[in-house]
């Protein structure tokens, strides 16, 4: 299999599921706008949609894939692997189910503990708790497709997978445009929405399963080794997302309490952030995972050296470019994408001044999920969670200090400090373990990123003296005077690396 293919057709699904998404937040922010009841679904929203992230890129990316994948590899007899699936998909079926029900019956003490500042607007309070109410089934089927995910991942089934998010966001569109109407309160389409979308997601990828003979009845075998081994694995990461938890209280609590919008000024500008980090970041670690624990399983250190080396190149060369796009033309995006409707100038600038502040941080969250890969796939989780655990620790502490004088782009800066710390102890023990050993021309290549980078940021500057408004116009006319300009400086930024002679191939296919 090629691995750039792979990458670039990952890539380009999540960029098309990314563009639905973006169409979503539009039209929820054309119909809502940035007030009480778009603030109350995106915290209601945060609480299953964390619960998922536990299991999505804690249990089965770091811990299932890499079993599953050593299984594969040293059991030839499919009859031991599919005991080992069948266990593990039992046991997410009861885990989840008991988490969503016990979350259903205490959704209104959840939202006190998570946003205390919401009691003092009973609508709101109120609001946020009958929505988390509908939406809490969504950790289960997500977590179910999630579960499946990472099966067709260990076959080299990326393109499947990567499809999910595009249905999820199709009926949630469908949802808010066609069906809003029929409700007293409109928001509650979106709460509907969000469980349709994940069941689709779900029973969408049944039928690959059965395409390679891994369609198994849940039953599980609690005595079956690698469910054992899974288990014990489990622990680190279990008290990461036990202290991860109380970052996402502490910051649920600090915005409860800032002025209403920012939790919409802050979601918006963070799905602007998701287009890169998802892209490149999600993209590159979706196909890293497998190869590098297959590469691993098999001895191969030479290999494996040689393609997180590539890996680590790769999403510098494509990161650089959107963390300089985002952070110079941040105005001119939340402008040119959301200035419609409800959606007004102060929400605009308020959007820009967060998404600024992600900028700065873009690189540290694409590069954080190239390098965990690196220790998921030897089985070693005590090295991320306890790295995140710090990084957590030390956001919170600076939450303190920055959410005084910053208000919501203080929360931000607070994670994207956290984020940079996060990967520095990474990279860190990556090379104190000597589990990567880089390459030559390093130097190099951060001289050819450097030149490109100025090339770019001159051109940006030099469009940002010459529009000087950009809510005039159409909303498809502001769409695409923008993306024009980012093409061409993409552009430009690309020439310049292929004449400094970057070469973006990884040349050995891997199976």
């Amino acid at each position: 299999m090629n691995l750039l293919k792979s990458i670039f057709s990952i890539g380009f699904i999540t960029l098309f599921s990314k563009i639905l998404g973006f169409f979503r937040d539009v039209l929820i922010a054309q119909m809502f706008g940035a007030q009480i009841y778009t603030d109350a679904f995106f915290l209601s929203f945060k609480v299953p949609n964390y619960l998922k992230k536990f299991f999505s890129e804690g249990i089965f990316f770091q811990a299932f894939l890499p079993i599953l994948i050593g299984y594969k590899n040293n059991k030839k007899n499919n009859k031991f692997l599919k005991k080992f699936v069948s266990s593990v998909f039992c046991a997410t079926i009861i885990i989840v189910s008991l988490i969503s029900v016990v979350g259903i019956f205490f959704s209104k003490y959840i939202v006190l503990i998570i946003a205390p500042g919401f009691d003092i607007n009973t609508i709101k309070f109120s609001l946020t708790v009958h929505l988390l109410q509908i939406m809490f089934p969504y950790v289960l089927f997500s977590s179910l497709a999630i579960f499946i995910s990472s099966i067709l991942h260990s076959y080299n089934y990326f393109l499947i997978p990567a499809l999910s998010p595009v249905i999820f966001n199709i009926i949630l569109i469908s949802c808010v445009y066609f069906v809003s109407s029929y409700f007293f309160i409109p928001i509650f389409s979106l709460a509907w929405g969000v469980i349709l979308g994940s069941i689709f997601q779900f029973i969408y990828q049944i039928p690959f399963l059965k395409k390679i003979n891994m369609l198994v009845i849940p039953k599980i075998n609690i005595f079956q080794i690698k469910l054992l081994k899974l288990i014990k694995i489990l622990s680190p990461i279990v008290l990461g997302f036990f202290i991860s938890q109380l970052s996402f209280l502490f910051n649920s609590f600090f915005s409860s309490y800032i002025a209403s919008g920012s939790i919409s000024w802050i979601y918006y500008a963070n799905r602007i952030m998701e287009f890169p980090v998802g892209i490149i970041g999600i993209s590159l670690s979706t196909v890293l995972l497998p190869f590098l624990s297959k590469i691993f399983s098999r001895g191969n250190q030479k290999d494996y050296n040689n393609l997180l080396d590539w890996g680590l190149r790769l999403s510098i060369v494509l990161g650089i470019p959107c963390s300089i796009i985002i952070g110079i033309f941040s105005y001119p995006i939340i402008v040119s994408l959301f200035q419609y409707g409800y959606f007004n100038y102060f929400d605009s600038i308020m959007t820009s001044k967060a998404l600024s502040a992600y900028s700065i941080g873009l690189m540290a969250f694409i590069l954080i999920k190239i390098v965990s890969p690196a220790f998921y796939s030897r089985q070693n989780l005590k090295i991320p969670i306890n790295s995140y655990i710090i990084s957590i620790i030390l956001t919170q502490c600076m939450n303190f200090l920055l959410v005084v004088k910053y208000r919501h782009v203080g929360l931000i800066f607070s994670s994207v400090i956290g984020s940079w710390i996060h990967f520095v102890i990474l990279i860190y023990y990556l090379f104190k373990k000597k589990f990567f050993i880089p390459c030559n021309k390093w130097k190099k290549f951060f001289y050819r990123i450097l030149i490109s980078s100025i090339s770019m940021i001159f051109f940006l500057i030099l469009f940002l003296k010459l529009i000087n408004v950009w809510n005039e116009g159409s909303n498809i006319f502001r769409i695409t005077r923008l993306f024009i300009i980012l093409f061409i400086s993409i552009f430009i930024y690309t020439m310049t690396l292929f004449f400094l002679g970057y070469n973006i191939k990884y040349n050995k296919k891997l199976y």
